[in-house]
């Protein structure tokens, strides 16, 4: 992985075998982002995506043992409990060009990755909201 970042905008490149939020994670340390946006695309292998199922208030996770092209990547980067925070949505596509999508739990990348993250000038943070169940963005 290798990473630059100009003013406010970091753009990275994952390469084969990288991790994706491992690679998120040790940037958002390394730029001490307490607050950003996160988009992407490229190539990934055996990703971990989950669907939350809000009627039961978890999530059902499944692993897609096959490579895929990333079409979009998109997700929030936060600070909780002293420590960057990951959110990150993914829409796949399959070579038979079907799609498949949801929240990521982790991929490794195949070909690359380009990702662009903008830190923001926020501090944002997570509280568990108890009508859904999850933790949702709070604004300090």
């Amino acid at each position: 992985m290798e990473f630059q970042r100009k003013g406010n905008v970091i753009i990275a490149r994952l390469d084969q075998g990288d991790k994706i939020k491992e690679s998120i994670h040790a940037i958002s340390v390394a730029e001490n982002i307490k607050a950003g946006t996160v988009t992407g695309l490229g190539a990934i292998k055996d990703p971990e995506i989950s669907f939350y199922h809000l009627d039961k208030q978890e999530y059902a996770t499944k692993v897609f043992h096959e490579d895929f092209e990333v079409l979009s990547l998109n997700g929030t980067l936060a600070f909780v409990d002293n420590a960057p925070q990951q959110h990150i949505h993914l829409v796949l596509g399959k070579d038979d060009f079907t799609t498949i999508g949801g929240h990521l739990e982790d991929a490794e990348v195949s070909v690359t990755l380009e990702l662009c993250i903008t830190v923001l000038e926020h501090n944002l943070t997570r509280e568990l909201d108890d009508n859904v169940g999850l933790p949702t963005i709070k604004f300090e």
